[in-house]
């Protein structure tokens, strides 16, 4: 409690006329003060003084009990290091009207304590004495040696010291600190460690706060930091609890381990790393295999170890120096990176060789595939030292678990296997197992066939018309693909596309498929036929990033056809594999005026959410459903629903598949007016599109008693059974 400038005519003491009266209020104010308390008045006569005084100055009882106020004050001021100093202090005080001091004394037992003098003032003003106030600071002023003997030590330290309280706010740093992370004392006084840590929250924090709730030290932990320019830095922590004041702070040193771990990981590079490509060594590719194999184990996916020697490698190193041979290995390796996906593996055993892991195949077919782009980045020509070289490679190939062994021993059936590469001529792979050798061996054939049946033009297109049974129209054609080939004659799609998955031709199929579809539009046009022609895409040509742009470009090719010529018919597979880029690819053509419509649907894994986000104009009603459902009662029930989701989303509808004069007039009832199928006819070629509309046009037209109003169909002597 202050004393300074106390009148004790304020509110809490009524005023007195009596000095008795005001002598009494005095002893009962002292009283109940708790630190050491003397009241004098004007002439040093004691007034009053309390309990803690006499405790404070340990005063013997005969000085109490003496009858004058010389021998206690003599008594106190002898105790003192230097009385004469504290004496004048008080007489100036005294004496210059001041209305508080406050001195430091040192006393003759080594404490040292603070003394406040404060005057008693009447209502008028007139001062009737002192109140002296002793208070013992000998530990605060131990403490502030102590204090400043720490701070001197923590601010020598080269790691950063940090002490916050329990509302976890910073209430110290030491000069580290502030090196470090390039804030001031003043901006950590407002800061919490979620400040200086990128990956901190509140709950992270208070939960590493209770793990260190109890006094003392815990193990040390790794965590980020960030400086105030940003640089985000590994530090390790240690944190201690320590009491100050009944308090608890957390003391947490901080130091910067970014060296250190530079340092472990180089090691960590050496040991496990070739020094030259970067790639992972024989060391490391076995832990990795060893890996895939558990990996392969539990999800039941198959995994391709590939082994790879360039076959003229040495001739080219013993002619340009091993510093070019080094140059080479680097540039092929950052080339063959490219082929890889996010969980596989390019290591170098060393020399030549380079082995590969491909995680998660589906079948062997996926792996040819991967293959032949492997020899091709190896076999593209490379200048050196102004010299054009040629390299190229023999592969050897094992698949687990169809090879159910071990780590090492997979490596050595597929260097196995490599050398039968070398030995069939190079520039090739072989499989290690002979089944699913020959089985990839034919996969790989056909590819090759079809290649070689693009580039000589053997693709040809038949179209399939789509008539309205409503009212007899002819609204459009769909392209099918056929392979003219020159010894088998017309094959069906079902033949010879699987080969074409995933690869770079499947992609220039499509793009073929598409300008010779538009092409075909322009002639019909020109010959008095308007058409819209439907083209089949898959969904890795959808997939790609810039099929809109091209989808445009062969569109402006075209500048007497309406974009609402084409349609593009997708599969529900290709949005379930990528939604986003989907939906952003279909609503760039939808923009571009292109209809879209979602082949086989109800085969898949339609969804109302699915149909709501996907943008297309027309639901196709798959054949499978269309083939049972004047007999199945379930079939049935599926078109109808689809039937019923067109209407719902305003998506038109199309049936596919219809052969008989009963679908077709079911259908008709159920709302689906426009179809196709063998019962309208079967694909035929471009050049005989126009002359079957003309016939199908020209036919007489009945009205049959068993369709929905208005729903006619074709006699008899049509192709409908």
């Amino acid at each position: 409690m202050s004393l300074a400038k106390r009148n004790f005519t304020d509110q809490d003491i009524p005023s007195y006329d009596s000095f008795n009266t005001i002598r009494q209020v005095l002893r009962e104010f002292v009283a109940s003060i708790q630190d050491a308390m003397l009241v004098l008045d004007k002439n040093a006569k004691i007034l009053s003084y309390n309990q803690p005084f006499t405790t404070f100055w340990n005063i013997p009882e005969d000085v109490k009990n003496s009858a004058g106020d010389v021998a206690m004050l003599n008594f106190v001021v002898g105790r003192m290091l230097d009385p004469l100093e504290f004496l004048h202090k008080v007489q100036a005080f005294a004496g210059s009207g001041k209305m508080q001091t406050q001195e430091r004394i040192r006393l003759k037992d080594g404490r040292s304590i603070l003394f406040n003098a404060a005057p008693i003032l009447d209502a008028d003003g007139k001062c009737y004495g002192q109140t002296w106030h002793f208070i013992d600071i000998t530990k605060s002023k131990q403490a502030e040696r102590d204090l400043l003997a720490l701070t001197v030590a923590l601010n020598r330290l080269s790691d950063a010291v940090y002490l916050r309280n329990k509302d976890y706010h910073f209430v110290y740093v030491n000069d580290a600190a502030c090196q470090t992370m390039g804030y001031s004392r003043e901006e950590f006084s407002k800061m919490t460690p979620i400040d200086i840590d990128p990956d901190l929250d509140m709950n992270t924090l208070k939960m590493i706060g209770e793990k260190h709730s109890s006094t003392g030290e815990h193990p040390t932990f790794q965590r980020r930091h960030r400086t105030r320019d940003g640089r985000i830095f590994p530090v390790e922590i240690l944190i201690s609890i320590i009491e100050l004041d009944g308090e608890k702070y957390s003391l947490t040193v901080c130091r910067d381990i970014s060296k250190r771990q530079a340092y472990e990981q180089e090691l960590q590079r050496a040991a496990n790393y070739d020094l030259i490509t970067g790639l992972p060594n024989r060391r490391l590719l076995t832990d990795r295999l060893e890996q895939a194999i558990v990996r392969s184990k539990r999800n039941g996916k198959m995994l391709a170890v590939c082994y790879m020697d360039l076959d003229n490698f040495k001739p080219i190193n013993d002619k340009y120096g091993h510093h070019i041979g080094d140059q080479l290995l680097s540039s092929l390796t950052h080339q063959l990176k490219t082929i890889l996906r996010e969980d596989d593996t390019l290591a170098r055993p060393g020399g030549d060789e380079f082995v590969f892991l491909f995680n998660e195949l589906g079948n062997a077919e996926k792996i040819s595939t991967i293959l032949d782009r492997l020899l091709a980045v190896v076999g593209s020509q490379r200048q050196l030292q102004n010299h054009m070289v040629n390299l190229s490679a023999s592969i050897g190939v094992t698949l687990y678990p169809n090879d159910n062994v071990n780590a090492d021993t997979l490596l050595r059936h597929a260097d196995q296997a490599m050398y039968l590469a070398k030995e069939a001529g190079k520039n090739c792979y072989h499989f290690f197992d002979p089944d699913n050798d020959r089985h990839a061996q034919l996969h790989r054939l056909n590819f090759l066939l079809l290649q070689k049946a693009f580039e000589n033009n053997e693709f040809i297109l038949h179209y399939q018309p789509k008539v309205n049974l409503l009212n007899g129209t002819v609204v459009g054609a769909e392209a099918l693909i056929r392979w003219q080939h020159p010894e088998r004659g017309i094959l069906p799609p079902s033949e010879f596309l699987p080969y074409l998955d995933n690869t770079d031709l499947e992609i220039q199929v499509g793009e073929w498929v598409i300008d010779s579809v538009l092409k075909q539009a322009e002639i019909w046009k020109a010959a008095g036929l308007t058409l819209t022609v439907s083209a089949n895409i898959s969904p890795t040509h959808l997939l790609t990033n810039d099929f809109a742009k091209r989808l445009q470009e062969t569109l402006e090719r075209y500048p007497c056809l309406t974009p609402d010529t084409l349609e593009l018919e997708i599969l529900e597979s290709v949005a379930l594999s990528d939604m986003s880029q989907a939906v952003n690819t279909l609503k760039s053509c939808r923009n571009l005026g292109v209809r879209i419509s979602l082949d086989d649907f109800g085969t898949g894994y339609s969804s109302l959410t699915y149909l709501r986000n996907l943008p297309v104009d027309i639901l196709k009603i798959d054949k499978s459903f269309v083939a049972n459902m004047l007999t199945d009662q379930s079939d049935l029930d599926i078109i109808v629903s689809v039937v019923h989701l067109a209407k719902t989303f305003k998506r038109e509808v199309i049936a596919e598949g219809v052969e008989t004069l009963a679908q077709g007039v079911e259908l008709v009832g159920l709302g689906c007016n426009v179809v196709q199928g063998y019962g309208i006819s079967h694909p035929i070629p471009a050049n005989q599109i126009h002359n079957w509309v003309s016939e199908w046009e020209s036919r007489d037209v009945l009205k049959h008693p068993d369709m929905a109003k208005n729903a006619y169909l074709v006699q008899s002597n049509l192709n409908l059974v």
